[in-house]
């Protein structure tokens, strides 16, 4: 399959088709740079999310469920460390999310990121 990137990872604007159940989509801002009309992508710790459900509610907003999975490492400097292992759930407004500073995570094919089913 030919690559159109060297590596996964990289973004493009999130579109309404990209907003499909088990997408990945990250958090990414611009940063200026000194002296250079391109601004540096600046991606936030932890800032993937996974397209969970789309569904509409009484009112008629189509509403987006977003995942975030973590795992922390607590009393790391002991000799038994714990793990906080959950996931973050929350649901925003399709139109919001649009607009907002997520992209779709691509694949180094072009394709989106998706999960397994």
């Amino acid at each position: 399959m030919p690559t159109r990137f060297i590596y996964d990872g990289n973004t493009r604007k999130l579109t309404a088709e990209d907003v499909r159940i088990g997408h990945i989509v990250r958090m990414v801002d611009h940063e200026p740079v000194q002296d250079s009309p391109t601004p540096r992508a600046a991606i936030p710790a932890w800032s993937d999310c996974l397209i969970a459900k789309i569904d509409s509610e009484k009112s008629g907003a189509i509403m987006v469920h977003l995942v975030r999975p973590y795992m922390y490492a607590e009393n790391t400097d002991t000799a038994c460390p714990t793990w906080s292992v959950g996931f973050e759930q929350f649901k925003v407004d399709v139109f919001r999310l649009l607009d907002s500073k997520y992209q779709l995570v691509l694949m180094s094919t072009g394709e989106p990121a998706k999960m397994a089913r």
